[in-house]
């Protein structure tokens, strides 16, 4: 068995290790896995939370936010028992995906989280909007929902500004 190298995480003890691996056997390559180098580049861009954002320009601020955004939906709905039967009755009619929490260990969970917020997004806004639903529970729960509202109907502002974007072009 011949082993031409290996690859690793990107660790400083690793690091220091292919220093070591390669002074020993120069015909052998020693590296970082990219992807791995990938991952930790997204976790360093959706690490950062929104309100460490707001006095910098940073490309990805909206990404940063909607994940923000998604998180607090989603962990309402996992934290709320019968929020969350309605919901999952509904993703259940309509063979939706249940909503994903991204996990910072996870990988592809950013994106699985996005995919399942936007298909789910139509119930989430009918349910989250819902005028009888807001105004039940103690004020500090109707202040909880009131930020969901909020959010959801942030969400359906930008949708409709991007539609018009692109029907004027």
């Amino acid at each position: 068995c011949f082993v031409a190298g290996a690859v690793t995480d990107n660790t400083a003890a690793n690091k220091a290790a292919w220093k070591m691996l390669s002074a020993k056997y120069p015909g052998r390559f020693f590296y970082g896995c990219a992807s791995h180098g990938l991952h930790l580049l997204v976790k360093n861009i959706f690490g950062k939370p929104p309100e460490a954002l707001k006095d910098h320009a940073f490309p990805f601020d909206y990404l940063v936010k909607l994940l923000h955004d998604i998180t607090t939906v989603s962990k309402y709905f996992k934290s709320h028992q019968v929020e969350k039967a309605s919901l999952e009755k509904y993703q259940k009619e309509l063979k939706l995906q249940t909503l994903k929490l991204y996990g910072e260990t996870r990988w592809g969970s950013i994106l699985q989280s996005f995919r399942a917020f936007s298909n789910s997004e139509r119930v989430l806004n009918n349910l989250i909007t819902d005028t009888d639903w807001l105004a039940e529970g103690t004020a500090t729960q109707r202040k909880v929902k009131d930020k969901l509202c909020e959010i959801m109907l942030r969400r359906m502002s930008q949708a409709k500004m991007a539609t018009a974007g692109q029907t004027q072009r």
